[in-house]
């Protein structure tokens, strides 16, 4: 299951990136089991945080802002989530066992500056951030802005996710 950033514009709270807090993250439970620190579910022992005394044992994932969609492939059972960025950036991404998708540092490939927007001048310079799929610019007339929005899907020559930007 996934929860927001729980906070207002931008996250001025740090939460997303907070890993003794539950919003923004993933979380990876079992109904049927009993070990949480209430009983009423189960924590699987492969949790990227189990027994990490700054961590929450529950978290999958961290670093999301405002997870919308998500599912499992059924090919090869990787984790797929669409997330709504915070003004500039919608995306799709990977979320892989402890990944951090980079909320409130990272707004998809680009360096969140604040509500204002992204800066675009080194996108994915950060190797330790999961980056997006897909990404594309938001646009909404209801709020005034303009603009085309252009989809990029960001692959290596073998068909698999690039760490590289196409443009």
């Amino acid at each position: 299951m996934s929860i927001a950033d729980g906070g207002s514009g931008g996250d001025p709270l740090d939460l997303a990136q907070d890993l003794t807090s539950s919003f923004g993250k993933f979380f990876r439970i079992d109904p049927l089991g009993s070990n949480s620190s209430n009983g009423q579910y189960g924590i699987p022992s492969d949790n990227p945080f189990v027994d990490d005394d700054g961590a929450l044992d529950e978290i999958y994932a961290y670093g999301l802002r405002n997870p919308q969609r998500f599912g499992w492939d059924p090919a090869n059972g990787n984790l797929i989530v669409a997330e709504i960025g915070q003004n500039t950036i919608e995306e799709i991404s990977l979320v892989p066992r402890g990944g951090n998708l980079g909320w409130n540092v990272w707004e998809g490939s680009f360096r969140y500056v604040g509500r204002n927007g992204v800066n675009a001048s080194t996108p994915r310079a950060d190797g330790s951030m999961t980056y997006p799929l897909v990404e594309w610019a938001y646009a909404d007339a209801a709020y005034g802005r303009q603009g085309r929005s252009r989809m990029r899907m960001l692959r290596n020559s073998a068909g698999a996710p690039s760490a590289s930007r196409q443009r």
